[in-house]
């Protein structure tokens, strides 16, 4: 993937572009765990949503289980995304 940016890029060199690349995730993920919203623009934007502790059916044996509270990350696309991949 870095070299594939790298060639796409036409002035960055494979490392620069590892660099660049891990400095926006770690970014995105301290954004994230201080309840924000990570946006990259005509792209979309990165949040958590918290579920709350719930029961659940225990697909094992059928009986109910208690399902901890949790984390998960979604992705909202941004209109020019659904454009350009709509053309």
């Amino acid at each position: 993937m870095f070299s594939m940016l790298s060639s796409m890029s036409n002035y960055a060199d494979e490392e620069l572009v590892k660099r660049i690349y891990y400095a926006l995730v770690k970014m995105m993920v301290k954004e994230i765990k201080s309840g924000g919203c990570f946006r990259m623009p005509d792209f979309g934007d990165f949040h958590a949503k918290f579920y709350k502790e719930r029961m659940v059916t225990d697909l094992v044996n059928g009986g109910m289980m208690m399902c901890p509270q949790r984390r998960v990350i979604k992705f909202e696309t941004n209109e020019k995304l659904k454009q350009y991949l709509n053309i």
